[in-house]
């Protein structure tokens, strides 16, 4: 996988996902870190994220304003909204079945 900014944070979810006590801990923190790898598929994402670290690391609230209008104009645009959608519901599946086994099917079947 390509260099992002969030190095640190999908090491500490990787590591949350390796200590869960249960099968089904493991799937729903899998779960949330899938979501996190959607994003970061998102090349407009990440170069945003890239760009209001580095106005923060400037101070430049001038320039941190820009980016995060133009974040907020694209996290609501259609295009954005329907990925997202797409990307959770199949995460959400993952987690259904899990969850199904669990209830429907007690200790496995």
């Amino acid at each position: 996988m390509r260099k992002t900014t969030r190095d640190l944070d999908l090491a500490s979810l990787e590591e949350g996902v390796a200590k869960a006590k249960t099968t089904e801990g493991k799937k729903h923190r899998k779960a949330i870190l899938e979501d996190i790898y959607e994003q970061i598929k998102d090349p407009f994402l990440e170069k945003m994220r890239i760009a209001l670290i580095d106005a923060l690391k400037r101070q430049d609230m001038v320039k941190f304003k820009e980016i995060e209008r133009k974040v907020r104009s694209y996290a609501q645009s259609r295009q954005f909204i329907e990925k997202r959608i797409k990307a959770r519901a199949r995460i959400s599946q993952k987690e259904a079945d899990v969850f199904i086994r669990k209830e429907v099917i007690p200790n496995g079947g």
